[in-house]
């Protein structure tokens, strides 16, 4: 399983999600009210008393979701929405409904919710001539739509986004949607269009001595390469994103276990089945350390894969039967649930690489671990590709009632999320089933 960075969450322009700029806005209007406050409010008319009110709601609602209280949060904008529309705001009415959608989107992984409120931000934030806003909203709706599959759309929300940017002469948040458009042309295959990007920003990173940039897109520039088929610049590029990791960011646990799984992947398409598996089990005590220093990190015996690797040398294709498109970001900034998707695709290599070496038993354990972490984590594309993992094994086994409940799960899984890869990869399983 193959991870792509996602730029959104690796670069921060402060400790909320990405593209914060729409989320620290409320809190600047915040602080400035809060400084002149003492002379003003007694001149304050009702109306703009509301606005104020409404803006202490939107900060309640960001300090509510740092505590984790998700549902609390979301009522806590809702308020603060209904009282911008009533007031007519229309600056705080397209902040208020992108905050909602944000929330939706990172939070609760609800995409066509998070797409609904977009929508509606969109031609608010324009109406009021917010183009800061406007390309903040685009560049959050064409993460959803990257999110719901619909890559083109996507990738078309950055482009527009992109002349925003360069109007407003923001080359920090520049970069970002340029990572973010190469990562669209990624999803939909067009790996030299995706390399010409990153490319492109990986030159703007170096410019500017942003090591965190850097790493990360020259791992994701290794994983364009293994999509071409060029497995020595990958190997490369991977080794490059590595030393920067281990010589000037030794802290960013996250982002180097990524590159251990993704180098990993390399080698299993190359044949190297052990180099393969040494990396995967590195790249998971990385994430299970990061996971929680007194959790007892839980590392499979790969003794048996050991003893028979000297019996397969073709090299085969990492994930061969799956349609794998997975991201993770910088989980040191605090996002574990990133953490948790990590090691729910490292377990998934690990369990390929037993699986392919005849370990049934093994794989299916790691199999069912990733299924747990990512359903604690509700990543539902994960759990998709892991209930049809642990449907084909089954079906190796020649236990076809089972094989055929978790096909069924993985297919209603990847409708949901509008996969139709996957969907198209489980109905292939399924009637391979019925064919026997």
């Amino acid at each position: 399983m193959m991870i792509l960075f996602s730029s959104s969450y690796l670069k921060r322009l402060s400790p909320l999600p990405p593209f914060p700029k729409v989320r620290v806005t409320g809190l600047l209007l915040l602080l400035c009210l809060t400084a002149f406050a003492p002379p003003l409010l007694a001149q304050q008319t009702p109306n703009e008393a509301r606005i104020v009110d409404a803006v202490y709601l939107n900060q309640q609602g960001w300090t509510e979701l740092s505590r984790g209280e998700k549902q609390q949060a979301l009522a806590t904008f809702q308020k603060a929405l209904a009282i911008f529309r009533e007031e007519g705001a229309k600056g705080g009415e397209g902040n208020a409904l992108n905050n909602i959608a944000t929330l939706y989107l990172y939070n609760l992984g609800d995409y066509p919710k998070a797409l609904e409120y977009f929508q509606q931000a969109l031609p608010v934030r324009r109406a009021a001539g917010d183009r800061e806003g406007e390309w903040i909203t685009l560049a959050e709706m064409g993460q959803t739509y990257l999110e719901l599959g619909n890559y083109e759309a996507g990738l078309k929300s950055y482009l527009e986004a992109l002349p925003i940017v360069r109007e407003l002469k923001q080359t920090t948040s520049e970069r970002l949607v340029i990572d973010s458009i190469a990562r669209g042309y990624y999803r939909m295959g067009q790996y030299r269009q995706a390399l010409e990007y990153y490319q492109q920003s990986l030159a703007m990173h170096q410019a500017v001595e942003d090591y965190d940039s850097v790493g990360s897109t020259l791992a994701n520039i290794g994983v364009v390469y293994v999509s071409l088929g060029e497995y020595a610049r990958a190997q490369e590029t991977y080794e490059k994103a590595l030393d920067v990791y281990n010589t000037r960011l030794p802290s960013f646990i996250g982002p180097k276990a990524t590159v251990l799984n993704n180098m990993s992947g390399l080698y299993f398409s190359l044949g190297q089945y052990q180099r393969s598996a040494d990396l995967a089990r590195q790249a998971l005590r990385l994430f299970e350390t990061f996971r929680g220093a007194n959790r007892k990190p839980e590392i499979p015996n790969l003794n048996l894969l050991y003893e028979s690797l000297s019996k397969y040398a073709r090299p085969m294709e990492f994930g061969q039967n799956l349609a794998i498109r997975r991201e993770t970001g910088n989980a040191f900034s605090g996002r574990t649930d990133l953490m948790e998707r990590g090691s729910g695709a490292t377990r998934n290599n690990l369990g390929q690489i037993l699986f392919n070496q005849g370990q049934y038993d093994e794989a299916l354990k790691l199999y069912q671990q990733a299924l747990k972490t990512y359903r604690d984590v509700a990543d539902r594309s994960g759990e998709a590709i892991t209930l049809n993992n642990i449907g084909y094994v089954y079906d190796t086994l020649k236990q076809y009632d089972q094989a055929l409940k978790f096909y069924r799960q993985a297919l209603e899984m990847y409708r949901k999320i509008n996969d139709r890869v996957g969907e198209g990869v489980a109905l292939s399983n399924i009637g391979f089933v019925y064919d026997r």
